[in-house]
């Protein structure tokens, strides 16, 4: 028998059933979690009637774009997208590099509001947000330090939406030996992984998340990523139960939900006043695909009952397949483009 390495294994299904074809959404969608890359030319939103007719060939209707920035960045992202606001919501984000200055808060409330008046609907924070951002101290700034209170106190005045992206999968915080489900993947990505004793912990980060919902009961936080715990729908579950300022979206997710389809459409019926469509998709330049091939994908595992297909058109996330959980109408309706108005505001 030949010797393969595990890198090099692509296994043929022998499988054969008979999944319906889906294209196109029942729907129209709007996507609460793409990263349109600002205005620069060379790596983002530059032919605004092109990226309109992809997305409009993949029915998107409208997608919120993730990033905005801040400062002079932000402007030049709003100016690449005017007259394109009924298909383009712009989220900001706040500038970490000066957390330390003393003038810090007041900094960063003039800022989000003068991000609210140039019509930014909301706020997004990466993971570097705990995982990457530091104090001058060397220490990494926790989401839930009351020193950086301000940010989610704003909001919440303003009726910004929180965006935020707390931890990453599982297996991305586990040691890199045989038991690892993800290893392949961080094999070839190795700044994906956080099991070293620098960073925050996965259980930690979770209880940050606990700690900011707790703290800011008048902030309306969408928790990316299926409430940044797609392996455990039952504590996902519990949370959004807690917290009732609490959503979630299913971006670059649906390869943990697809794995248990009967957990995921439970789910998704019994939470879905409080999930949102997101595919985190990503705009490059460099890349000549329709960017928003893939959500071909996520319409069928959220619309069909097909059985073992793949979660991504062009990168296997794990080693496996999924199944569809055949959602309602009306439910799809409300995670398509309801749940997403709702939370960000009507258009």
């Amino acid at each position: 028998m030949e010797n393969i390495r595990l890198m090099e294994y692509e296994p043929k299904s022998m499988l054969v059933v008979k999944n319906k074809e889906v294209s196109l959404p029942c729907l129209p969608v709007l996507d609460v979690h793409t990263h349109l890359r600002g205005a620069n030319p060379n790596n983002g939103i530059c032919d605004m009637a092109a990226l309109i007719k992809q997305m409009d060939n993949n029915g998107v209707k409208c997608v919120v774009d993730l990033d905005g920035f801040y400062g002079a960045e932000l402007d030049r992202s709003m100016r690449a997208k005017e007259g394109y606001e009924d298909s383009i919501i712009t989220f900001s984000t706040v500038d970490f590099s000066k957390a330390d200055d003393v003038d810090f808060e007041e900094k960063t409330r003039r800022e989000i509001t003068r991000a609210h008046g140039l019509g930014v609907k909301g706020l997004k924070f990466l993971k570097s947000l705990g995982l990457g951002f530091k104090w001058a101290d060397g220490t990494y700034i926790r989401p839930d330090d009351k020193r950086i209170q301000v940010i989610w106190q704003t909001a919440a005045e303003l009726k910004m939406p929180v965006l935020i992206h707390i931890a990453d999968p599982k297996a991305f915080f586990e040691p890199l030996d045989k038991y690892n489900e993800r290893i392949e993947e961080l094999a070839g990505n190795p700044t994906w992984h956080f099991g070293k004793e620098e960073y925050y912990q996965f259980d930690e980060m979770m209880q940050m998340q606990e700690n900011l919902l707790t703290d800011n009961p008048n902030t309306t936080f969408i928790l990316a990523h299926t409430g940044n715990c797609a392996e455990d729908l039952g504590f996902v579950s519990d949370l959004l139960c807690r917290h009732p300022n609490a959503n979630v979206d299913i971006a670059a997710r649906i390869q943990e939900m697809g794995r248990q389809p009967y957990t995921a459409r439970e789910f998704l019926i019994k939470h879905q006043d409080r999930v949102l469509f997101g595919t985190d998709t990503l705009l490059s330049a460099d890349d000549a695909r329709n960017p928003f091939e893939n959500n071909r994908n996520y319409y069928e595992f959220l619309e069909t009952y097909n059985e073992f297909f793949p979660a991504n058109a062009h990168e296997q996330q794990g080693r496996w397949n999924i199944y569809g959980v055949g959602l309602p109408l009306d439910v799809l309706q409300k995670i398509y483009w309801d749940n997403a108005i709702n939370c960000i505001g009507g258009k």
